[in-house]
C-alpha cells in the first residue's frame, strides 16, 4: 500500500470550506471531507463521489451548497487527494 503525502499548501483551503478531514479504515485508507450542516438537520447525509481524477476539494462548491440543508460527505476515491492507493482498481474493490 502507497501512503499519499500533500503539502500543507495543497490543503490551505480546507479551513475555508467549513468541512473537517476525516479518514475511513479499511484495506485503503479512504479520506473524506465532512461538511456538517444545520444542526438542526433531521436529513440524511448525502455522499458524493467526485469523478475519477478529481479531489474531495474539487467538488467543494457543490458540497457548499448542499451544506445549507444536508450534511455532506465527499471523498477522496481510492488513489486520489489523501486517500491511499490499493492494488485493485476494479469496481468491488473501489
Amino acid at each position: 500500500m502507497i501512503d499519499r503525502h500533500v503539502s500543507l499548501t495543497a490543503l490551505a483551503d480546507l479551513p475555508a470550506t467549513g468541512a473537517t478531514s476525516r479518514w475511513v479504515d479499511g484495506d485503503v485508507g479512504l479520506h473524506v471531507l465532512d461538511h456538517p450542516g444545520p444542526a438542526s438537520s433531521t436529513l440524511a447525509p448525502l455522499v458524493l463521489v467526485p469523478g475519477i481524477s478529481m479531489p474531495a476539494m474539487g467538488m467543494d462548491f457543490v458540497a457548499r451548497d448542499l451544506a445549507a440543508t444536508h450534511r455532506v460527505l465527499v471523498t477522496d476515491v481510492r488513489g486520489r487527494g489523501l486517500s491511499q492507493s490499493g492494488p485493485d482498481y476494479s469496481m468491488t474493490a473501489c
